[in-house]
């Protein structure tokens, strides 16, 4: 899903695979088997620069995007769902704290 998400958040909607390599922290393999697996199921497409071969881009289709929307969408309700019981200040400390939990594991 990081993967769909950093593809949607890029100017064309497209990038290399080098540079979703370095923005996710993924070995080359790593990447290369999960833009395998998304493009299998039509979520990217993968293309070569016409003037370097070597260089592969890698870019969200319509089925991507409509993916990552409703995955969102489904978050948001989902977290609306856990909120809804907590006072505003409850509200506001569980997500902090979430936030702070959430930059501790990407530093592991």
């Amino acid at each position: 899903m990081s993967a769909l998400i950093e593809i949607l958040n890029m100017p064309a909607r497209k990038t290399t695979f080098k540079e979703l390599e370095k923005r996710l922290s993924l070995a080359q393999s790593t990447t290369v088997g999960l833009i395998s697996r998304l493009e299998q199921k039509k979520l990217v497409s993968v293309s070569r620069d016409r003037d370097d071969k070597r260089i592969k881009y890698v870019e969200i289709t319509s089925l991507g995007e409509k993916f990552c929307n409703e995955a969102r969408q489904e978050m948001e309700d989902t977290e609306r769902k856990l909120l809804e019981n907590l006072s505003a200040g409850e509200a506001e400390t569980l997500l902090s704290l979430l936030k702070k939990v959430n930059l501790i594991i990407k530093e592991l």
